[in-house]
């Protein structure tokens, strides 16, 4: 589950698939910590290590492959967190548009000498 991008940084070989389970006041928690459960962008990954966004340190776990929900309590429950698909939620640009920059740790160390 993330509201927002999901940044990685030297990872390689990743997937990733939407949160499945939960615990009986799951729901409830979210909402008190302010998180939006419609606004689940877990698919929408930042590389900062590959410009070229080629996916080649990632990639989206195929449905078919998805685990069985998970249920920590060992209550089984409705997740509080639908299984969205890939795409599926609008991203929210902020008031005065999303144009902003991203620097790898290297640039950063660099413009720091």
């Amino acid at each position: 589950y993330s509201m927002a991008e999901v940044h990685i940084e030297f990872s390689k070989g990743l997937k990733f698939a939407p949160f499945n389970g939960g615990y009986p006041d799951h729901e409830k928690h979210m909402k008190e910590a302010n998180l939006d459960i419609s606004n689940n962008l877990w698919y929408d990954i930042y590389d900062h290590n590959d410009p070229g966004k080629t996916h080649a340190n990632w990639s989206l776990l195929p449905e078919a492959e998805y685990e069985e929900p998970w249920f920590p309590l060992g209550e089984a429950c409705t997740p509080a967190i639908p299984r969205t698909k890939a795409g599926s939620v609008p991203q929210v640009v902020p008031e005065g548009g999303a144009d902003m920059q991203s620097f790898s740790l290297q640039q950063m160390m660099a413009d720091a000498e």
